[in-house]
């Protein structure tokens, strides 16, 4: 059975890209994108792992 994801691929890893170069935390990616900061939190988190 496969992952339904909330968000696109693409999207996942720009959201990803922009925080592991340091320049954006989760409050300003979130805005940029849309979401919320724990929704941004959690997708990297996951990411992490």
């Amino acid at each position: 059975m496969s992952i339904q994801r909330k968000y696109p691929i693409e999207i996942e890893e720009r959201i990803l890209s922009e925080y592991r170069q340091g320049t954006n935390g989760y409050t300003k990616i979130a805005k940029e994108y849309g979401l919320s900061r724990d929704n941004v939190r959690n997708l990297i988190r996951r990411k992490k792992k």
